[in-house]
């Protein structure tokens, strides 16, 4: 798609599109069950309008169609973004970003992967650490912690379990991780 309306930096065509899915869902009863969870407009080697959906079923390829086909309607009669880009719609995947508040409240209790600007002293000069999401509060994730669980999945499953049955285990600690540390926070998967 090419555009040739008025130039919009990164920032405002996201919002932008966001605000039109929103829109979309409002107003076709076929996506009333959507969310839209993020935009991204970014350059690569081209400009990439990438739209995640989610839904307490799941999304599956048709539902990416129907938005594709419909939002791709709107963006060609708004034509607000001049560079030539390729529009994406999918799903965000099993191990899926936290970047809202809703998607934190949303996945309390599960395994989360919480990734730092470098290595971080605090914990070990991990790069990144596995641990139960508790809440967002003040500008801090909070986690159950574990240290002596951070090497392996299988030891991970069992501390979980064990947290599950008992609470708090021995050795587990909460902790509160500024969000100014923190590069990305994702759901845990374990294969």
């Amino acid at each position: 798609m090419k555009g040739v309306g008025i130039i919009f930096n990164k920032k405002t065509i996201e919002e932008k599109v966001e605000f039109l899915i929103n829109e979309i869902i409002r107003e076709n009863d076929e996506c009333s069950e959507f969310e839209a969870v993020d935009v991204e407009y970014v350059k690569e080697k081209d400009f990439y309008l990438r739209v995640f959906l989610d839904k307490s079923a799941g999304i599956n390829l048709d539902d990416c169609q129907l938005v594709s086909r419909l939002l791709e309607e709107k963006l060609d009669e708004l034509d607000f973004i001049q560079e030539k880009y390729y529009l994406e719609v999918s799903s965000l995947g099993l191990d899926r970003p936290l970047k809202k508040e809703r998607d934190f409240v949303r996945h309390k209790g599960q395994l989360i992967e919480i990734k730092f600007y470098g290595k971080n002293e605090e914990f070990g000069n991990k790069k990144d650490i596995i641990g139960t999401l508790i809440e967002l509060k003040d500008n801090s994730v909070y986690i159950e912690f574990d240290e002596s669980m951070q090497e392996t999945d299988k030891k991970q499953k069992k501390s979980k379990k064990k947290i599950e049955k008992e609470g708090l285990a021995e050795g587990i600690k909460i902790i509160g991780i500024p969000l100014e540390k923190i590069a990305q926070v994702r759901l845990h998967i374990d294969f």
